[in-house]
């Protein structure tokens, strides 16, 4: 359920649309502050999902390589509602505010390159059929 949570509210928070602007760095500031009041320990390995958008499928296909280089995995690539598409990598690492975002920061860049836009990212557990652990002693 938590996982749910998480990976919707980034999701809504954090993806928008083709058009979406960049994420600032205060934005994934609070998004660590708040995981971290939440109970999460954002400093363990966590499955990290980035996404971009594209008017045709084969427009992935050159960043889909050039990532999976890099340790990303492909996931998949989807028809949006607005006649687009979309290309889920994840990669399992550790971050924290300034390594997400500069990682973004490079994942936009790729993305302007290959004439794509990259939409932003969502976390979940390592084991995706598990919640997002966190300390149940901490009220948030």
């Amino acid at each position: 359920m938590k996982k749910v949570f998480w990976s919707i509210l980034f999701s809504l928070f954090f993806c928008s649309n083709a058009q979406s602007q960049k994420i600032p760095f205060e934005q994934i500031e609070s998004m660590f502050s708040k995981m971290k009041a939440d109970g999460v320990n954002t400093d363990k390995t966590m499955l990290w999902g980035y996404f971009f958008v594209a008017l045709k499928r084969h427009s992935f296909e050159q960043i889909k390589s050039e990532l999976v280089v890099e340790n990303f995995v492909f996931v998949k690539t989807y028809r949006g509602d607005k006649k687009d598409y979309w290309l889920h990598l994840e990669r399992k690492e550790i971050h924290n505010a300034k390594s997400l975002f500069e990682l973004n920061e490079k994942l936009y860049r790729l993305a302007e390159k290959y004439e794509i836009t990259y939409d932003g990212f969502d976390v979940g557990n390592v084991d995706p059929s598990k919640a997002i652990e966190r300390d149940k002693n901490i009220v948030p």
